[in-house]
């Protein structure tokens, strides 16, 4: 004979396992749905790179070093194959003892990889700034329009404006900590129904994608002031109208990168949220 108490067991297991997969679902759709959503922005930024790449830019950064009083205060590394390896090591990057499980971790955290921003830039698709090694690391020869960007993040790390040395505190860990919070606390609280209360964890949940994209907003307005400000650092140091040019244009596909970024975290945060929201429905 079935007792209630044992019809209670079972469908308190059915409705944690139902939760469990609903979690799962959400958490992993996020990710499909970011790297879906960031695809046609790729391939419009892609067809546009070829305009902004190449060098020529290599012989403008010591004026503009010195322009902006940072001659001795900031390393410029020029990446190429033949010293790739020193240079990983000078910057002090770890290479994973087991690849294969870092990668799972990283993927299931969401945390970026040293490793891509550096190949990226080896093979000139990309620069950056490493602050704890005070250098600015770019392919002179392949891609040498963001120079000028990543010494303006050498300045705003300088800056003593309030606003501008908020943005260089808070964009890392609340880009890449603040959605992960807003999304787990997202997946792990069960929708309410209409005249239930509501606590702090519904109201996260209920406005989950805007609090994601607010937790993008220091992040990507601090690279826009890096973008906008250093097209001024290398107009001032010179670089001439066509070149000029290039450095705009890798700027504006920087913006557009970061803006969208912001957006598609905001919208994966969201479809994560609503895909577990939807399979949590058959709880009973």
């Amino acid at each position: 004979m079935t007792t209630i108490s044992d019809n209670s067991n079972n469908q308190y297991i059915k409705n944690v396992a139902i939760t469990a997969v609903g979690v799962a679902a959400g958490w992993e759709g996020q990710t499909y749905i970011a790297k879906a959503s960031r695809y046609p922005v790729g391939k419009y930024l892609g067809s546009n790179f070829a305009a902004v790449s190449g060098g020529g830019f290599k012989s403008y950064v010591e004026t503009a070093l010195n322009q902006n009083n940072l001659k001795d205060k900031l390393e410029i590394i020029d990446l190429n194959v033949s010293n790739a390896s020193d240079v990983w090591k000078k910057l002090k990057f770890k290479t994973p003892k087991n690849p294969k499980l870092t990668k799972f971790i990283k993927h299931i955290l969401r945390v970026p990889s040293n490793n891509v921003v550096f190949e990226r830039t080896l093979s000139g698709q990309n620069a950056f700034f490493a602050p704890k090694a005070n250098a600015v690391v770019c392919n002179f020869d392949k891609f040498g329009a963001p120079v000028f960007h990543e010494i303006q993040h050498k300045l705003n790390h300088l800056s003593s404006n309030i606003f501008i040395k908020s943005l260089v505190k808070l964009k890392h860990p609340l880009a890449m900590f603040g959605p992960l919070i807003v999304s787990s606390v997202a997946l792990f609280t069960d929708k309410k129904q209409n005249g239930e209360k509501q606590g702090i964890a519904d109201k996260i949940k209920n406005n989950c994608g805007s609090i994601a994209f607010i937790c993008m907003l220091p992040h990507t307005i601090e690279e826009f002031i890096a973008n906008i400000k250093g097209t001024s650092i290398a107009k001032n140091a010179g670089v001439g109208a066509e070149m000029l040019k290039k450095v705009k244009g890798a700027h504006r596909i920087s913006m557009i990168s970061y803006a969208a970024g912001a957006l598609i975290t905001a919208f994966s945060v969201w479809c994560g949220n609503k895909i577990r929201d939807k399979i949590c429905e058959y709880k009973k």
